[in-house]
């Protein structure tokens, strides 16, 4: 079916003189900026996992106000998606409330690309704040299997948290580490 067309049923390379022309002629989509935003997620992605893998970290050893840090970074993650779900869908609806006003101020019926660019800030926080919870989800989880013998040699020896993270935790969790990065 790739090389199919969909039209004529002729087999050739149709499909992807599309593709290459729908990218590099955007039409009707500014490429450019996709790819810019989409790099800007993929950096910001790959930046929180070593991130969240500290603040797992953090919590597993159970540091001073370790309850207060996991609760402060689950709770966004929770609420923000029910409320962000009801906001897109009040006021960015085309009939909704942002649209309206939108429309009113600049009497553009387009008014879909004035919020790509200032809108953008506001999806990375609303990532940021989703992603955190579930990335510190599965980070705990994966240090919590460490077995706890390696932790306990470690006390003994009279290693410091940062040398046990390094030496111990680090190089057991790098396996996930990669695979979270890759997957990203």
């Amino acid at each position: 079916m790739t090389f199919t067309n969909v039209l004529t049923g002729e087999i050739g390379l149709d499909n992807f003189k599309w593709a290459i022309e729908a990218l590099t002629m955007a039409t009707g989509v500014d490429m450019p900026l996709a790819f810019t935003n989409t790099m800007i997620f993929f950096v910001m992605n790959a930046l929180l996992i070593p991130l969240c893998m500290f603040f797992a970290y953090l919590l597993f050893r159970k540091v001073l106000g370790h309850k207060f840090i996991r609760m402060a970074l689950y709770l966004p993650g929770a609420i923000g998606g029910i409320m962000i779900a009801l906001l897109y869908k009040k006021f960015m609806a085309s009939d909704g409330w942002l649209f309206y006003q939108l429309k009113e101020l600049t009497g553009a019926e387009d008014t879909f690309s004035m919020l790509t660019e200032s809108g953008l800030l506001y999806v990375l926080v609303f990532d940021i704040l989703v992603g955190v919870g579930a990335n510190l989800l599965t980070w705990t989880s994966i240090i919590g299997r460490i077995p706890t013998e390696l932790i306990e040699y470690g006390n003994l020896e009279g290693i410091t948290p940062a040398r046990e993270f390094t030496t111990v935790v680090l190089p057991l969790v790098w396996p996930n580490f990669v695979n979270m990065l890759s997957i990203q």
